[in-house]
């Protein structure tokens, strides 16, 4: 088609002897479409083979003659700066008297590595693996033996000069993919970045986004390599990019369903504080009244029942807030038996007659290193979990208690548990239910992982129970088949050492005469304090008012041996009367008591100068106990 120009390809022809270029020139170039290095070599050109004149045809290559290495390596990076490189250099091996042919090869190599290269030699001792050695690589590498057949030449320079081409071509499409690809992952990068700050305190939702961004980085890396498939490579970008949304809908679902949780614990400080109000003054007018009833009355005893519920309740409370993360714990010598006997009997008034309760207790005296309450809540939520999958068959909830030493039954246990060597309680709940199926067993323990409707269930109390036990040094399992129940295994380190049996000798409350400041906005239990003080023989001053109470001591400062304040109160807090009281007077003991307070801890208190740190309900025994320590050292 006469419309059509050939393709052309810059021509790189470097030979000491002007015959051999003017051989490259008839052969490359009839049209005349060269530009020699120096204008001496074209005026000798001239002479030697007459003016260039048009071909009609058109030249399929644009033609560059040097007769030395130097002049060539200036042709090369000239035509890199101008933008127009080589797509083929030919060249002589021996070009006296500069450099020879390889060491030229070496130099256009380092300045264009896509510049496929032609060695000419009429020399037979020329040796290939070392040239291929010095002038990598060896498919950008060619050989051709003097002399040269003009076809077979116009054959290597159209074939080399096509192959050029399409490298440049993948090059530019490969350059253009990358940038495709940088621009798509900002936009990720930029996504994940919001998704962290808004969940920067969940650690594990950030090491999921962590993980979808190196999976997206490593599929970036395939896509810069992998040319051959990249439009499958596209359709997975925008799967990737989907199931990132997916995520992000997760982890906000995620973020709601924590932030519930934060709310619910603060709901529990506040009803913490109200209720352990209430239960100091049951807890005092029962314990007044039931000092005041004989020996082995009805009444008495019905009243010690009153303050042994008071206590329980107590003891609730101090669950709630350890479930919220608002209190700790520590860890004391338990004997796990009693916690399991004290739950069950809890269950077995709770839950319906259609579900028995069997239990096997092999142990009477093990004893573990715990925190009482999180095993009471281990013991809780496995035995819930068990009911709710029992609620509409009933069936039957059984729970174990048993001795295993790691050492000796060591093939008895799951392989991942990873547990220390030692003796260990192994304690098994398990139910009659429907069990599970095995893509709900592989996540049982996942956090937000619920079975269980809308309302039912948050999907973190099997995730709890593993914390809890992980965080003991314990391990457990979960055995479920379809239509065969489920079965859990608890493993927790024995505590070797011996717990010493409480001793319940009955000791005398301790009294004394000095004056007390009694402060507390709650009436109710001023009028309580006012009575179970004045009983123990101290001289009462109370105030329901805590800047009636800084009235009342600045009057007369001498006149009270010791303050007993509560910390929430209205226009200033027990915290900021202690700090007014010491003012005024350095050394008058204070005792803080509080239902509850995220503002003060027993050491910020006593690092204020306040000597004791109370929380309620308090019994009659520790208050009086407590003013006597204080008032003694003082």
């Amino acid at each position: 088609m006469s419309g059509v120009q050939p393709e052309r390809f810059r021509i790189l022809a470097v030979d000491d002897e002007l015959d051999t270029l003017k051989l490259y020139k008839e052969i490359l170039c009839p049209a005349g479409n060269f530009r020699e290095s120096e204008s001496k070599l074209a005026d000798l050109e001239d002479k030697l083979f007459g003016k260039r004149s048009p071909s009609p045809s058109g030249a399929s290559f644009d033609l560059v003659l040097c007769r030395q290495g130097d002049e060539a390596v200036e042709a090369v990076r000239a035509a890199n700066r101008e933008g127009r490189p080589f797509a083929v250099a030919f060249i002589d091996v021996r070009m006296p008297p500069g450099r020879d042919g390889v060491a030229t090869a070496e130099q256009i190599r380092a300045l264009d590595p896509y510049v496929n290269i032609v060695i000419v030699t009429a020399y037979s001792d020329v040796d290939p693996s070392e040239i291929a050695i010095r002038v990598p690589p060896v498919d950008k590498l060619l050989y051709v033996q003097k002399p040269s057949v003009p076809e077979e030449i116009r054959q290597f320079a159209t074939a080399l000069g096509a192959k050029w081409q399409a490298e440049a071509m993948v090059r530019k499409a490969n350059a253009e993919l990358e940038a495709r690809v940088k621009e798509r992952t900002a936009e990720l990068v930029k996504v994940n970045e919001q998704l962290k700050r808004e969940i920067a305190e969940h650690k594990r939702t950030e090491e999921a986004l962590q993980k979808t961004h190196d999976e997206l980085e490593h599929r970036v890396e395939q896509r810069t390599t992998e040319l051959a498939r990249i439009n499958e490579q596209l359709k997975l970008e925008l799967t990737e990019r989907k199931r990132a949304e997916e995520a992000k809908a997760k982890l906000q679902a995620q973020l709601q369903q924590a932030q519930k949780m934060e709310a619910m614990g603060t709901l529990a400080g506040g009803i913490a504080h109200d209720f352990n109000n209430i239960l100091f003054a049951i807890l005092g007018f029962a314990e007044m009244t039931r000092d005041d009833m004989p020996e082995g009355s009805l009444a008495r005893a019905n009243l010690e029942e009153v303050i042994t519920a008071a206590k329980r309740a107590r003891d609730l409370v101090q669950q709630m807030l350890t479930f919220s993360r608002q209190v700790d714990q520590e860890r004391k010598p338990l004997q796990i038996h009693l916690i399991v006997k004290e739950v069950l009997k809890l269950l077995r008034a709770s839950l319906p007659t259609t579900i028995e309760i069997r239990q096997n207790i092999q142990s009477q005296s093990s004893t573990i290193l715990a925190d009482p309450t999180q095993i009471h809540q281990v013991m809780m939520n496995l035995c819930t979990n068990a009911y709710y999958a029992m609620r509409e068959r009933g069936g039957v909830l059984e729970v174990s208690l048993s001795e295993i030493d790691v050492d000796l039954d060591a093939e008895a246990l799951p392989q991942h548990l990873d547990m220390k060597p030692g003796p260990y309680v192994k304690l098994t709940v398990s139910d009659t239910g429907p069990g599970m199926e095995p893509a709900v067993l592989e996540r049982i323990f996942d956090p937000y992982f619920t079975t269980k409707g809308l309302g039912e269930g948050t999907g973190m109390g099997l995730a709890v129970v593993h914390g809890i036990v992980k965080g003991h040094g314990g391990g457990i399992t979960v055995h479920s088949k379809l239509g065969q129940g489920t079965t859990f295994h608890v493993y927790l380190p024995r505590f070797e050492s011996a717990v010493a049996p409480e001793a319940r000798t009955a000791e005398p409350i301790p009294k004394g005469k000095e004056h007390i400041l009694f402060v507390d906005d709650e009436e109710q239990l001023v009028r309580m304090a006012h009575q179970a003080l004045k009983r123990l023989g101290y001289e009462v001053t109370v105030r329901t008012s805590s800047v009636e109470a800084l009235e009342a001591f600045r009057a007369q400062p001498d006149k009270f041996d010791i303050v007993i304040t509560d910390q929430t109160m209205p226009n200033m807090t027990g915290i900021g009367l202690a700090k007014e009281l010491l003012r005024i007077r350095p050394d008058i003991p204070i005792i803080l008591c509080t239902g509850f307070s995220e503002a003060i801890t027993p050491e910020r208190a006593k690092a204020m100068g306040i000597r004791e740190f109370i929380m309620k309900p308090i019994v009659t025994s520790d208050i009086a106990k407590s003013i006597r320590r204080v008032l003694d050292m003082n």
